[in-house]
């Protein structure tokens, strides 16, 4: 926790899992995240989040690494997303989200 309460950024290069714990962890500390497109990674970022690569694809997360470090508005992006989602990993809203369910059931 301390290592990635320290970093600019986190890579998580998944190509299969459903909700990355990690995610949770860089959003609940505010650090920008890179990773695989997959949907584990995309429903707990959203659709729109500027940081996704596909799968396996070495190129393409090398590119947003360089963008990541060179092109600031991107960087800016980046942050400002996960700023914006942030609220949806507070525990106040899981529990919420638990109670909707369970009431739903």
């Amino acid at each position: 926790m301390e290592l990635l309460a320290a970093s600019r950024l986190l890579v998580l290069s998944s190509t299969m899992e459903g909700g990355a714990n990690a995610i949770a962890e860089a959003v609940t500390m505010g650090v920008p995240i890179l990773c695989s497109d997959i949907s584990g990674n995309v429903g707990m970022l959203g659709s729109d989040y500027p940081g996704y690569f596909r799968v396996s694809d070495t190129d393409q997360l090398a590119d947003l690494l360089r963008r990541a470090e060179m092109d600031s508005p991107f960087f800016t992006r980046l942050r400002a997303t996960i700023e914006n989602v942030r609220h949806r990993f507070s525990p106040e809203h899981e529990l919420a989200s638990w109670a909707q369910l369970l009431s739903q059931l």
